[in-house]
C-alpha cells in the first residue's frame, strides 16, 4: 500500500467550508486523466475510467462515497487496485484544519504514489479558490438580498456569456448550486458575464469581468436588459474596469433599490 497526506488551515466559516466539501465528486470527476464517467441512474455510484497518463493501464473504478457533516470519503473500487481519498475539516481557534489523505493499493503502487500527490495538490488548490469565492461572492449578495441565499430560495440563475457576439445562455436547474456554476463559467478567455439571480421575488444582474464582480448595470429596466442588445449597451460604458460595484434589486410591487460599494 502506498500512502499520502497533507493538510493546511483556512480562514473560513465552517458551514462555507463543508458545503464547497460536497462539491469535491464532481471536482474528481473533472480530473484530467479521468474519462467515461457514467452514473447510475437512482444515482447510487458512479464509475470513472482513468487512463493511461494515471498509471501504465487504465482502469475503471465504481466510486462510493462516505460523507458525515464535516469529512467526505470516497473508495474507488478498481479491477486493478483501489483507491481511498479521504477529506475532513476541523475547527481549529477560530479557523478550519482541513486535512486531506490518499492512499492505494494494488498494480503499479510505485508509479501510483506520484499521481495521489497530485490528486490532493489538485484538491487543495480546488478548496482554497472555491472557499475564497464564497467568501468574495456571498457578501455580494448577502449586499442585494439582504442574507445568504440557501439553495431552497434560489428560484433561477440566468447566464449569459458575453463577448463580441452572443454565445449562449445558461440556465441553471432549481436546488442547483449558483456558485457553482458561476465558477465553472468565470474565467479568462471566456468574457463578460452577465448573471441573473432570482430569489424570494427578488431579482439582481451581476456583471463579472475575469472572476470578479464589476458591477450591474440597469438603464431602461431589468426586463430589457437581456440578450444581444446588453452588448451595445456595455459598449457605451467606459470599460469593465471602470464600472463601479453597483448591484440594483427589483423586489415585489416593482420596488428598486441599489448599493454602491
Amino acid at each position: 500500500m502506498v500512502k499520502t497526506s497533507t493538510s493546511f488551515v483556512l480562514e473560513a466559516p465552517m458551514e462555507i467550508v463543508s458545503k464547497v466539501m460536497n462539491e469535491l465528486e464532481e471536482f474528481l470527476e473533472a480530473l484530467p486523466y479521468v474519462t467515461d464517467v457514467r452514473h447510475e441512474r437512482d444515482g447510487t455510484w458512479v464509475t470513472m475510467t482513468f487512463t493511461k497518463l494515471f498509471m501504465k493501464h487504465a482502469d475503471t473504478y465504481k466510486v462510493e462515497s462516505l460523507r458525515s457533516e464535516n469529512s467526505v470519503t470516497f473508495e474507488l473500487l478498481g479491477r486493478h487496485g483501489t483507491i481511498v481519498i479521504m477529506v475532513r475539516a476541523d475547527a481549529e481557534n477560530g479557523a478550519v484544519k482541513v486535512s486531506l489523505e490518499a492512499h492505494y493499493s494494488g498494480r503499479s503502487e510505485g508509479l501510483v504514489k506520484e499521481k495521489l500527490v497530485e490528486i490532493l495538490n489538485s484538491i487543495r488548490k480546488f478548496l482554497v479558490e472555491r472557499i475564497s469565492e464564497e467568501l468574495e461572492y456571498a457578501p455580494q449578495i448577502r449586499k442585494v438580498f439582504g442574507r445568504d441565499l440557501e439553495l431552497s430560495d434560489v428560484l433561477s440563475v440566468s447566464i449569459l456569456l458575453l463577448s463580441s457576439t452572443l454565445l449562449k445562455s445558461i440556465k441553471v436547474p432549481p436546488g442547483e448550486s449558483v456558485y457553482r456554476y458561476i465558477e465553472k463559467y468565470v474565467g479568462e478567455g471566456r468574457g463578460l458575464l452577465l448573471i441573473t439571480i432570482e430569489a424570494d421575488g427578488a431579482r439582481a444582474r451581476l456583471l463579472i469581468d475575469n472572476g470578479r464582480i464589476e458591477g450591474a448595470y440597469l438603464e431602461k429596466g431589468l426586463d430589457n436588459f437581456v440578450g444581444v442588445d446588453a452588448l451595445d449597451e456595455i459598449r457605451r460604458l467606459e470599460g469593465p474596469a471602470s464600472i463601479k460595484v453597483w448591484l440594483v434589486v427589483e423586489k415585489r410591487g416593482g420596488e428598486r433599490q441599489g448599493e454602491t460599494a
